[in-house]
């Protein structure tokens, strides 16, 4: 029985209509409806489906009809401004706003994540310094530095420091010499942030809790300080000119593609001094590569360079090629150390003025209170000291034609007279050397020609200040240099023996 109805099933479903027999059923079925309809008695209302839900459903639950194109769209929109609106708001954001702590351990702490070499990690570490520095600059200039926050940015300075050495330490013990590299360019952001600081001033807090006044606030500045002091103590080995030479070229050009991005939005005297000194640190890295030159020429092989730590930016080098030359062949046997010192200390001025710069032309807060003429100092050229010298020279005919005007009293005739023909003495001098071309020896005796007779004519009219439009002619005067930019000299830079580096 069993087996006669699985052969009963089979045989059932192989049966199936053809499709024409299917229309055919349908269309009877159709038209029997048509001649028989349903009673009235038996017909009943058709709800839509809104009512029948309503029917169905109780009062607290509503029907919502989602489009799940709006969903995706709003969330990629709250996506976007999650990962990309708030970190970019959190960049600007200063230390006690709601986004700060999300600007320094999300967004920098990803950025730290991405520096892959030592050297970039040191890189960043100084980069994060500076970072809390124009913070607190900001924060000083709003009023809103309190003691609170200024002990936070110190002991930011202190941890990125601390973070770079230990970095650069570790690296001593696999690759020596870009750990020397990485040393010295953090050496450079040290110095130019101490500079700027000891150039502004100490930041102010906002209100003393003792005083209710504004007071100065130093422990940014020890902290600095003291990052630079531990970078000093450094006993670097060596490092090849090369890398040297290949991160301060880094550095100015990105110093000169800065430049050509705020020239239009500063002021032509401000756009000239930043030009005269980008072009007075191509002219150190020259000077350094003829002296490269130079000492190959005599036999004297600088394979590697020894950046002792007691080589400053300060240490006295040659200021011309004609200068360099006589150095080099009045040098004694240990001509290679004292020559690499020089080098080393040349390129790392220029190193830190271009940090200089860079720093002036990204913060600010540099710009509005450090003016660049005190910030970087310049070298001249030969033809600008000489230029200085003429300028000197006319001063001190000036002066002496003033004084010759004057009645002088015979309690003073004993101490003017003589002082007054010394400097006569020493003004003809310093025409005689600047004829022969000993530019130095002629610095000296303009100098001390226009000390005696600016003293002099003082004592003369009873005062020890110069009419303003003597020493304003002195302090400001322009020249035009070979290459065309404006000569920009001081008082300080007239009476030196030797110009700056």
């Amino acid at each position: 029985m069993k087996q006669f109805n699985q052969q009963l099933q089979k045989k059932a479903d192989a049966v199936k209509m053809r499709v024409a027999e299917k229309r055919e059923l349908r269309e009877r079925v159709i038209s029997y409806m048509e001649y028989h309809p349903l009673p009235a008695e038996l017909k009943v209302a058709t709800k839509s489906r809104t009512a029948l839900a309503k029917e169905i459903m109780s009062d607290p639950f509503w029907v919502f009809n989602i489009n799940t194109k709006y969903v995706q769209s709003g969330l990629v929109l709250g996506a976007l401004i999650l990962f990309v609106g708030v970190p970019t708001l959190a960049e600007k954001s200063l230390p006690g706003d709601i986004l700060y702590n999300m600007k320094v351990s999300v967004n920098e702490e990803i950025r730290s994540t991405l520096a892959f070499s030592p050297y970039a990690k040191v890189e960043w570490e100084a980069e994060r310094l500076e970072r809390r520095l124009s913070e607190a600059r900001l924060l000083s200039q709003a009023g809103r530095l309190t003691e609170a926050v200024e002990q936070e940015v110190a002991d930011a300075v202190k941890k990125h420091s601390d973070s770079a050495h230990e970095t650069i330490l570790a690296m001593h013990e696999t690759d020596s010499e870009n750990a020397i590299l990485a040393e010295i360019a953090f050496a450079s952001v040290l110095e130019a942030q101490a500079d700027i600081l000891n150039l502004q001033g100490p930041v102010t807090l906002a209100v003393s809790d003792a005083t209710d006044e504004p007071t100065v606030a130093t422990t940014i500045a020890l902290a600095v300080a003291d990052a630079r002091t531990q970078t000093e103590n450094f006993d670097p080995s060596a490092v090849t000119p090369e890398k040297l030479f290949a991160l301060i070229e880094r550095d100015t050009t990105y110093a000169e593609e800065l430049f050509g991005s705020i020239s239009s939005d500063t002021s032509k005297e401000e756009a000239d001094s930043i030009d005269r000194r980008l072009g007075d640190i191509g002219r150190k890295v020259v000077l350094a590569q003829e002296k490269m030159a130079m000492l190959v020429e005599m036999g004297i092989t600088v394979e590697t360079v020894e950046a002792a730590s007691d080589i400053q930016p300060s240490t006295e080098v040659p200021t011309s090629t004609a200068e360099l030359s006589v150095a080099l062949t009045t040098s004694s046997t240990n001509v290679r150390e004292e020559e690499t010192k020089q080098l080393i200390a040349l390129l790392r001025t220029a190193l830190t003025d271009t940090r200089k710069l860079i720093s002036f032309m990204t913060d600010i807060e540099v710009r509005n209170s450090v003016t660049v003429e005190n910030l970087v100092p310049i070298t001249l050229t030969d033809e600008e000291r000489t230029q200085l010298v003429e300028k000197q020279l006319r001063e001190i005919e000036v002066l002496r034609a003033e004084i010759d005007t004057l009645v002088i009293e015979p309690m003073l005739e004993e101490k003017i007279v003589p002082a007054v023909a010394e400097a006569v003495a020493k003004a003809e001098q310093a025409t005689a050397a600047l004829k022969s071309g000993l530019l130095a020896d002629a610095e000296v005796f303009a100098r001390e020609s226009l000390a005696l007779i600016t003293d002099s004519r003082a004592l003369l009219v009873g005062s020890a200040v110069l009419p303003e439009i003597i020493s304003g002619d002195i302090s400001t005067s322009t020249a035009t240099s070979t290459e065309g930019s404006p000569l920009e000299t001081t008082t300080e830079e007239a009476t030196s023996t030797e110009p700056e580096v």
